[in-house]
């Protein structure tokens, strides 16, 4: 609301006129006021400070209060020094209207008013007021407003509150005397206690200066403003422009200083006199909570005893009322259904937690009290469904028998769910395993104390977005516990209570690996610049070996060329490389510095330790790109032909991108023309050229866009093959005429990663190319800028009779089982041996350590039978190398040591490396960097098979 509507010209016109005087007697003017501070390059303003939450001293001797925390902002952006000149605010608002002091703040809206001074732009704030009372009268009744009859109201001479409560007292047909009051507001505390007046209108921030009085009833609220002297219209626009910086950077700032300055509890610590007579004639109130249900509720092991969440908080809240001592009596229940039905069965006087929407309360005969605190509501999901929670996925939800809590989430906010009631919450887990249902719901503050049975079972948690309340339910007719309750749990600070639900979630376990490597941060980014490094280098050497080829095999001039467009080609690559690899590198150190500053914040711990995951996958996944196109570069890939079946494969490429394809409502959709069922075919490298298209489809394709799978099988002209053409078509961004004939070139992207935030270092389509062309395809691209790209690949395959499942089968995994078992284990690196030893002593193993594989077949032939259960082998070691110590153990003379299981745990992770190791005799390999449930599941396998 403008204040000078009527005086804009006049004051533009002013304004004009003082600009022009500043810029030429401005340093003139400067000098001539010796009394004005020195300091800062701004205009010096004069300031009405008056005693009140807008303005005082703190104990220290310092400055403090709404105003002044405001008017210091507005000073950082204008410039603005300030005097500070001392009276109350009647005196003060006289003075501003004479001009003797330029800024006042805390100024209600009035015609009037804005004819004698300056209203800035928008208000500083929005104040309420209520009547309050001393605490020990009993003459006015809170629930009865005719008692204020004929009584004395203390209210400032000619502020706003005035006309509030005279419309209010109009509304509700209230005559009461109107006591004007001019001095402070110490003053105008001890004319409400000595008796002059028997109430008084004010702001929540009376109750400062008085722990005696509460609120009766709220009159009436408005919006107040800084205002200026009429003859300081200069100051008008730098203050307009500074509390916009200041609103537009953070809206929440008035709210922020409100609740700083103009709160108090102690206004609202009190009950009013017919709910305190309540609470003595009832006596105790019960408490019925449901048992076993951490951080919430349980009972103590050894005392029986209420602890958890919920014990903190009655604890605090049975001595929050000034005039009531509250006092409850925990009743344990096996459920919340259970506890509900002793609720309206006359046991218990309220529940403990519930969250239940308006239907659903309305049909338990229930009231909810105000939510105090909250709980993010979590889906536990099979590890294949990994990725941002998708409701339209979900069809069936297990939910533990008796938890009305999650059963009302569902209903309000999931309707269509079926609900799978299981026996506890183990039975939910396997539900979910067994695919009975599609997820498990569980509150977050619940997670921590289900991630052993979480990660045993392959299951991941992904948050649903939705939260529930914690809150009381009392039954419908009991509306003075309700009204207690809901002031009581009132007085209880955020801080509080999410301190307490954060230390009753927490469960002491063993480190696991991230969390080895959160506490090792360093060692392991050395680990990873040093692999980067060492990638770089032997890509680059190769890159250099074949220029030196075409050097020998070309005429000098072509050879010159060929080099110069290899150095281009490397310089690019080193570029984008180095900008993909900084990229997650980046938040994996922003977020550790993050994660050390919140170690006490379970959820926010959380977040980061997924967040520097999710970027360590995406490192890898770049160093995995570039080792792959080495490692064709160098000609060292194998084919593999199994029989498969060809619509398994097709649907199986399919569904990998359907979920993203969801996310972005992306058309995606598959059609298969094919007669022939079985063929022979390199599954991984045919399903690596597939999912490299769908991947840049998916990304490239914007919201709404559509993606085309086409499978069609075409005559073949050598008798027992076949010929399969796939179609992949999207609406995606296209590509340029001019950059399609490069789309095949290594390090080759239309742009980088700056211009268009998609991650890959351009090596994707090159490695399509080169698979489909080792496997005898072709591969062709069509595309447009702004309309969409078109892959087709052809494979001649040849025609199988059946197919085979090779999937191998995963091996349950006892914590237990472990125990008492000794590895050997041959790691010439000392950090990986650490980490190694970290992992599997956890689980239960003893460890014996060999540096190379010399040292690991002499500690083997020496140590007495039976010493030794499993060997780890890395491969790449000095003296002798794990392949070379296989062999050696394997033909040692003692059956029993000859036949002791091997794994290989190494970095040498392609195919061709795995079948060395068989070949060396070896019974499984783990690929570094280490996969903790795969390697304890291989364990289990040659351990207990």
């Amino acid at each position: 609301m403008r204040s000078n509507f009527r005086t804009n010209k006049f004051l533009y016109a002013v304004f004009l006129l003082f600009f022009i005087y500043v810029s030429i007697f401005g340093s003139t003017c400067v000098c001539a006021a010796p009394d004005r501070p020195s300091e800062g390059s701004g205009k010096v303003v004069r300031v009405g400070w008056y005693y009140s939450p807008f303005n005082y001293i703190d104990n220290n001797g310092r400055r403090t209060g709404y105003a002044y925390e405001y008017q210091k902002k507005i000073a950082a952006y204008t410039g603005w020094s300030y005097e500070y000149v001392t009276g109350s605010w009647v005196e003060l608002m006289d003075m501003l209207r004479r001009g003797e002091i330029d800024l006042m703040s805390d100024v209600s809206f009035t015609e009037k008013r804005a004819a004698d001074m300056i209203f800035s732009s928008q208000p500083m704030g929005i104040e309420e007021y209520f009547i309050y009372i001393d605490t020990g009268r009993r003459d006015i009744d809170p629930d009865d407003f005719s008692t204020l009859n004929g009584k004395r109201i203390g209210i400032n001479r000619g502020s706003v509150q005035e006309k509030c409560f005279i419309s209010w007292a109009d509304e509700h047909d209230i005559h009461a005397e109107i006591v004007h009051l001019d001095g402070t507001g110490k003053e105008a505390v001890k004319a409400l206690s000595d008796g002059e007046i028997d109430a008084i209108v004010n702001v929540p921030a009376f109750a400062l200066y008085n722990e005696n009085i509460y609120p009766i009833a709220m009159v009436g609220s408005s919006q107040f403003y800084f205002v200026l002297s009429n003859n300081r219209s200069d100051l008008y626009m730098e203050l307009d422009s500074a509390m916009n910086q200041i609103q537009s950077l953070n809206r929440y700032y008035t709210k922020q200083l409100n609740e700083k300055y103009l709160s108090s509890e102690n206004a609202f610590r009190f009950l009013p006199v017919r709910e305190a007579e309540w609470l003595d004639y009832h006596g105790k109130i019960r408490v019925g909570y449901w048992e076993h249900y951490l951080p919430f509720c349980d009972r103590d092991e050894n005392t029986g005893e209420l602890t958890g969440f919920l014990d903190e908080c009655l604890k605090r809240i049975s001595t929050s009322m000034r005039n009531a001592h509250v006092e409850f009596e925990p009743v344990p229940y096996k459920t919340l259904e259970a506890a509900m039905e002793g609720l309206h069965n006359g046991e218990i006087d309220c529940v403990f937690p519930i969250t239940l929407d308006l239907h659903t309360a309305d049909e338990q005969k229930a009231l909810v009290t105000e939510p105090f605190g909250t709980s993010g509501v979590i889906a536990l999901i099979r590890m294949k469904g990994r990725g941002e929670f998708n409701p339209l996925g979900v069809k069936r939800a297990a939910v533990e028998s008796g938890n009305i809590w999650m059963q009302s989430v569902i209903s309000e906010d999931f309707p269509t769910w079926e609900t799978v009631v299981c026996d506890s919450e183990e039975d939910c887990i396997k539900a979910v395993i067994d695919g009975k249902a599609d997820c498990f719901l569980v509150s977050n503050y619940r997670l921590n104390r289900l991630m052993g049975a979480v990660g045993r079972n392959g299951l991941v948690p992904v948050s649903t977005g939705k939260t529930v309340n914690l809150a009381f339910a009392v039954r419908k007719d009991n509306v003075m516990l309700y009204s207690i309750l809901g002031r009581m749990t009132n007085t209880l600070s955020d801080a509080d209570i999410y301190s307490w639900l954060g230390r009753y979630s927490y469960v002491d376990r063993k480190v696991s690996l991230w969390g080895y490597i959160r506490e090792h941060f360093l060692l392991t980014l050395s680990i990873l610049v040093a692999i980067i490094a060492v990638i770089s280098i032997m890509f680059i050497r190769s890159v250099r070996a074949r220029e030196r080829a075409q050097i020998l095999n070309k005429e000098l001039e072509k050879a010159r060329e060929a080099a110069e467009a290899a150095n281009s080609a490397k310089t690019s690559f080193l570029f984008n490389m180095s900008h993909d690899i900084r990229t997650p590198m980046n938040a994996i150190m922003g977020f550790r510095d993050l994660l050390e500053k919140h170690q006490d914040e379970p959820e926010m711990r959380a977040h980061y330790l997924e967040q520097i995951k999710d970027a360590s996958g995406v490192l890898l996944s770049i160093i995995n790109n570039v080792l792959e196109m080495a490692r064709i570069e160098k000609g060292t890939i194998v084919l593999d032909e199994m029989p498969l079946e060809v619509e398994k494969f097709a649907n199986n490429v399919f569904s990998v991108f359907q979920e993203l394809m969801d996310e972005k409502e992306i058309k995606y959709t598959m059609h298969l023309n094919n007669k022939t069922k079985y063929v022979y075919c390199d599954a991984t490298k045919t399903n690596a050229v597939f999912i490299n298209i769908l991947s840049n489809a998916n990304k490239y394709t914007g919201v709404g866009g559509s993606v085309h799978f086409q499978l069609d099988e075409l005559p073949s002209e050598k008798e027992g093959w076949t010929v399969f053409r796939t179609t992949i078509s999207d609406t995606g961004i296209g590509m340029s005429e001019d950059f399609l004939p490069h789309i095949f070139e290594e390090f080759s992207r239309e742009q980088n990663t700056t211009h268009n935030k998609i991650e890959g270092t351009g090596l994707g389509m090159p490695i399509v190319k080169r698979l489909v062309e080792f496997m005898k395809g072709t591969i062709e691209v069509k595309s447009k800028k702004g309309v969409g790209t078109t892959f087709i690949v052809t494979f001649p395959l040849r025609i199988a009779q059946n197919a085979a499942d090779h999937q191998p089968g995963v091996v349950e995994v006892n914590p237990e089982q472990f125990k008492g078992k000794r590895i050997l284990l041959a790691e010439d690196n000392e950090i990986n041996a650490e980490i190694a030893k970290a992992i599997l002593g956890e689980a239960g193993f003893d460890i014996d350590c060999a540096e190379d594989g010399n040292i690991c077949v002499n500690m083997l032939a020496e140590a007495p039978a039976h010493t030794y259960d499993v060997i780890l082998m890395d491969i790449q070691m000095p003296n002798m190398d794990g392949y070379e110590a296989a062999r050696t153990i394997r033909a040692m003379d003692d059956v029993e040591k000859a036949n002791i299981p091997i794994l290989a745990m190494t970095a040498n992770a392609f195919e061709e490396d795995k079948r060395n190791a068989f070949d060396a005799g070896m019974n499984g390999h783990i690929a570094k960097p280490i996969d903790v449930k795969l390697l304890m599941s291989e364990l289990a396998r040659v351990l207990f098979r």
